[in-house]
């Protein structure tokens, strides 16, 4: 069984444990330029990549899903998310 494989990983077991919300931070300098640059090239792509791939066999799409949600909830960087205040900051 693959989950019960994984959970046996050192990787799995030595994970941290999902954390709320810690602090909500002004951006760096380098994150207002790319946001500055963003907004100008809406619809680009930039500073965003995507792949796709072709699955040769069945995908249980409840599996998969759990899957990403344990590993999002496990990494908080994933959620990382930037949200404009009125001085556009």
């Amino acid at each position: 069984d693959l989950v019960a494989a994984l959970r046996g990983h050192p990787a799995w077991r030595d994970a941290t444990t999902v954390r709320p919300l810690e602090d909500c931070l002004p951006q760096t300098p380098v994150q207002q330029g790319m946001w500055f640059q963003s907004q100008y090239a809406r619809g680009e792509g930039f500073y965003h990549v995507q792949n796709h791939f072709r699955l040769e066999q069945h995908l249980d799409v409840g599996v998969f899903r759990e899957s990403w949600a344990q590993v999002m909830r496990r990494h908080p960087i994933l959620r990382t998310g930037f949200w404009t205040t009125g001085d556009n900051r």
